[in-house]
């Protein structure tokens, strides 16, 4: 139930981000909050001084886009999107976009191409940036999408780590974060290794804290793949059992997902099953 649910979000993100992202379209985006306006910017989002090579970056991605050059694509987001935010902006979305085509058949060669380390190095570069971290995330979670190689390679690249602290400081106040994170969350803890160091990185505490933070605000997808992600990652990491068990307001985070949105059918089997499933997979007291 779980990795259909997962996969689920990747065909939900995949119209969404069609709609929103046509590779005719993509020229036009640039004047977002996240544009740099040409500057090039340090890890922290600070602008330093110009940078001429950023419109040269777009339009070779874009160009890669659309003509199905993905080492171009990929490439260009290695060597430019530490300098800009809008690089590693665009990078991060065309890569979503590009891993989701033709029921997800360019996701080899992404993965191969280094698409991967590029995303978290993007992510890397600029954390104070909320686009960018909601579209890395929804980057790998597109590009793992319940594949082992390509879950184990991001979790190799550092992928847990980078979700966790976007979670931690972001996934409670910008629900687009949220959303992303949690789903890639849930993606990247069908590995035990994910899961594990997910852990460590705080993900059990920050998908509750989260889902308890956007509760109020009709988001059902955020507490249905929370609950999933949750359940994902104890059912792969004993330790992660305990975290769920010992936490304060793990409980009253699910029961509060049922009572907002029990009338939906598959958030009502995966949010209950955490309280009331069988006891393989029941990870808190009902």
């Amino acid at each position: 139930m779980v990795q259909e649910l997962v996969r689920g979000q990747g065909i939900r993100m995949r119209a969404a981000v069609t709609t929103l992202l046509s590779l005719v379209a993509l020229t036009r985006f640039g004047h977002s909050a996240d544009s740099d306006g040409g500057q090039c910017e340090s890890g922290a989002g600070k602008a330093t001084s110009r940078d001429d090579r950023i419109p040269g970056w777009k339009t070779a991605m874009f160009e890669g886009a659309n003509n199905g050059s993905l080492h171009l694509v990929v490439d260009t987001m290695k060597a430019g999107a530490e300098h800009s935010r809008l690089v590693a902006f665009q990078g991060c979305r065309i890569v979503t976009l590009l891993a989701q085509l033709e029921g997800g058949a360019k996701r080899d060669d992404l993965c191969v191409l280094g698409a991967i380390p590029a995303v978290t190095s993007a992510m890397g570069a600029h954390k104070p940036s909320a686009k960018v971290q909601a579209m890395g995330c929804a980057a790998m979670q597109a590009l793992a999408d319940g594949n082992a190689n390509h879950t184990e390679a991001t979790v190799r690249s550092g992928g847990a780590e980078v979700v966790g602290w976007v979670m931690a400081h972001l996934g409670p106040y910008n629900d687009r974060v949220a959303e992303y994170c949690i789903a890639a969350t849930a993606s990247l803890s069908m590995d035990a290794t994910g899961a594990a160091r997910l852990g460590n990185a705080g993900a059990v505490e920050s998908v509750v804290e989260t889902m308890r933070a956007h509760i109020g605000k009709g988001k059902v997808d955020i507490q249905l793949f929370g609950c999933a992600a949750l359940q994902r990652l104890a059912e792969n990491c004993e330790a992660n059992v305990k975290r769920l068990a010992g936490h304060p307001h793990a409980i009253s985070a699910v029961v509060d997902a049922l009572k907002k949105f029990g009338d939906h059918p598959t958030l009502l089997s995966v949010c209950g099953g955490l309280l009331q499933g069988p006891q393989k997979h029941r990870y808190l007291p009902g």
